[in-house]
């Protein structure tokens, strides 16, 4: 199976400056990047450019780089991604500062822990949903004025 890693990406940066300047607020810009996770001859991950399509298996890294260009610290800030169709969340390959969350339904609703309810003849049952079923990851931190921070997270294309 073929797929595009491209991804539309969904970024969300929401700030608050407690400034009492006119014109100081911060500037928050996002970056996305895509690079394809291989290993090297000592099994360490490397990551090359994701150039094509890529296939069945491969395991693609997701990297959003929030800057803030203004001159306050922006809180409050919420980038995110959903996990794209035809691939896997990679479980524990979530990274950056911050609280990190995921959702089960595109961003609707997010848990740091998300829960499904699993029915059975003895009753039902809430247990953790697999990282598999995770559609989308945001992470909410605050970032200083002039400073930049790095999330990411890994996809296994189905």
């Amino acid at each position: 199976m073929m797929l595009r890693y491209f991804t539309c990406l969904f970024l969300f940066a929401a700030f608050a400056s407690t400034s009492t300047v006119a014109f100081a607020r911060p500037i928050v810009t996002l970056k996305l990047a895509a690079a394809v996770v291989q290993k090297d001859v000592s099994g360490h991950d490397v990551l090359a450019p994701a150039s094509g399509p890529v296939h069945s298996g491969d395991r693609l890294r997701y990297e959003i780089v929030a800057t803030n260009g203004g001159d306050r610290t922006a809180t409050s800030v919420r980038p995110f991604d959903r996990i794209p169709t035809g691939t896997e969340f990679v479980a524990g390959s979530a990274s950056g500062n911050g609280k990190v969350e995921y959702s089960l339904d595109r961003g609707t609703s997010w848990s740091a822990a998300p829960t499904v309810v699993v029915h059975s003849k003895d009753g039902d049952k809430v247990v953790a949903a697999d990282p598999a079923t995770y559609s989308a990851i945001r992470w909410t931190t605050d970032l200083k004025a002039g400073a930049s921070t790095a999330f990411a997270f890994d996809v296994h294309v189905k």
